[in-house]
């Protein structure tokens, strides 16, 4: 039906041309007229009220007593703001779930912090415990010490690649380090951790310096010609509780039995020196390229069994501990484009 036309209804009741004319106008404005239209000087209410009038609608309309109709430009101006208030409401909405997705991913983003070769630097953990991290070594820790934010975490954990000193605050929570393949736990104490590969096997030392630590071989990690492993097997861990207590375990086997060991060798380096006990010419060389930063290399034909023993207790710097070395080994060293190499004399 053209919107321009009358339904029978509204023809019928019109018995004048002009009435025919005002219903044919009223109803071509409900029929979403053009803008030209809604601008022109016919008066939509008061045709509207005589329609009203004509079929009796305020006698026999249930909503009677409701208000005016409102005209169709006020509604539409209305329900503008409305969808406008939703909109602003629905992106604010959107906004609060997007910050609370982003504070919740960069919570459980783990904190890591890696020192370069050569480079030492003293780390301050969300418990308020100490760590001296060696040059070459990654800490990784959870933020906050949490899963999630302001829900405690069962324990402090955290996991160590490389050589560092900690001295851990006394709490009730547990103190764990992870390595690749051991899990040192205490309560509160002081201890140096070293974990690294030692011809491709990873290998970490434990040595006490106050108080007492538990260390096993991590969950996980299975002995040779056993089933995986899954949680720490009391045949399989040792207890340090003597200061200058030591303990290694090498690959998936069970850790040494504890040892004795002068605590001067494991702290040289944080005081800007240098210590090897007992250590090969390569484990030497490897350890001093960690602590100064500088690539080391032995020529092929230099005897690389036996062992040496070095301590510099105060500041040293790596030519003179390279001079200390060729003198004992009857080696020279030379200077090259990526290091030093040291070769027989």
């Amino acid at each position: 039906m053209d919107k321009k036309s009358l339904p029978p209804d509204l023809r019928d009741l019109a018995d004048d041309e002009a009435k025919k004319e005002d219903y044919r106008t009223l109803w071509s404005l409900l029929n979403h007229p053009a803008p030209e239209e809604r601008t022109s000087s016919f008066d939509v209410d008061d045709a509207w009220s005589e329609l009203s009038d004509t079929l009796d609608l305020n006698a026999t309309s249930p909503h009677a007593d409701r208000a005016p109709r409102p005209s169709k430009a006020r509604s539409a101006s209305e329900s503008s703001g409305i969808r406008r208030e939703v909109w602003a409401s629905a992106v604010t909405s959107v906004l609060a779930v997007v910050v609370v997705g982003a504070l919740f991913a960069w919570w459980a983003r783990p904190v890591t912090i890696s020192t370069k070769a050569g480079v030492q630097e003293q780390v301050t953990l969300p418990d308020g415990s100490v760590v001296a991290l060696n040059g070459a070594s990654t800490l990784t820790y959870d933020r906050g010490f949490d899963r999630f934010p302001f829900i405690d975490a069962a324990t402090r954990s955290v996991e160590l690649r490389g050589e560092a000193y900690f001295q851990v605050e006394h709490e009730s929570m547990p103190f764990r380090v992870k390595s690749e393949n051991t899990v040192v736990q205490v309560l509160g104490t002081a201890f140096t951790v070293r974990a690294l590969r030692s011809g491709g096997t990873p290998t970490t030392d434990v040595v006490l310096e106050t108080g007492r630590v538990r260390l096993h071989v991590r969950p996980g990690q299975a002995p040779s010609g056993s089933a995986t492993s899954v949680s720490p097997d009391p045949a399989r861990s040792v207890v340090l509780d003597t200061p200058g207590m030591r303990s290694r375990v090498v690959g998936t086997g069970s850790p040494e039995s504890p040892g004795e060991i002068d605590l001067k060798y494991m702290a040289a380096w944080r005081t800007g020196g240098f210590a090897a006990r007992n250590a090969s010419l390569n484990r030497i060389l490897a350890d001093l390229e960690r602590q100064f930063g500088t690539h080391l290399r032995l020529s092929d034909d230099v005897d690389r069994t036996g062992t040496l023993t070095l301590h510099y207790a105060r500041p040293v710097e790596l030519e003179d501990v390279l001079r200390d070395i060729c003198v004992i080994q009857g080696l020279s060293y030379r200077k090259t484009q990526q290091g030093f190499l040291l070769e027989p004399s």
